[in-house]
């Protein structure tokens, strides 16, 4: 009977030790959890000090904030063109009044309501379907229309042509032709005029 007695004794203990090693692993597990949410807590307010000293002195810092401060704006500025690709690609524009995002087709801001001007050629989108264009095009790959190029005061200045001089050369073509002999062309016996 003592050999029963030890062999509960023993039992009991182990139980025992496991019910308190569980306790003290489930009380440390759920301590270290509080401990991880006060941790994420710390963060997300460091997170939005920073943030806030950003918005206050991003054009004032200075030591070690001010590289951090060009890092943001460098980061700020590839995200600004990111989206402009995303823009493009998805043949997207911008309402130049309050920045809501628009098709194409829409004439009038949905966000703001006021009249949008369609893109052109000289922004690099379509007249007709509004897609973006290739830059050396001369017709929208999407639609096929013929794209019209505005041309800059220069280029105009120089596809029209100078009439100064077109004038004195018409004006002494006219005289030569008033002076010149009129030489009857000889006529052969096969009929043929000309030469010899």
């Amino acid at each position: 009977m003592a050999f029963l007695d030890d062999l509960g004794r023993t039992i009991s203990g182990v139980g025992q030790s496991t019910i308190q090693k569980t306790r003290e692993m489930s009380d440390t597990m759920k301590y270290n959890s509080l401990i991880s949410d006060e941790e994420r807590a710390i963060k997300n307010y460091f997170t939005s000090l920073g943030e806030l000293y950003y918005n206050e002195h991003a054009e004032c810092a200075e030591g070690a904030y001010f590289p951090i401060v060009e890092q943001i704006n460098e980061c700020r500025s590839r995200i600004s063109d990111y989206k402009s690709i995303i823009d493009a690609i998805k043949a997207k524009r911008k309402c130049p009044y309050c920045g809501a995002s628009l098709s194409q087709d829409d004439l009038f801001c949905a966000s703001c309501g006021k009249k949008v001007e369609k893109r052109t050629a000289a922004e690099g989108f379509c007249k007709n379907c509004g897609k973006p264009l290739n830059e050396d095009a001369d017709f929208c790959i999407y639609c096929g229309t013929r794209i019209e190029k505005e041309l800059s005061a220069q280029e105009q200045q120089e596809r029209i042509p100078d009439v100064s001089n077109m004038e004195s050369a018409t004006m002494e073509m006219v005289e030569r032709s008033s002076n010149a002999e009129l030489v009857p062309e000889e006529v052969n016996d096969s009929g043929i005029t000309g030469g010899e």
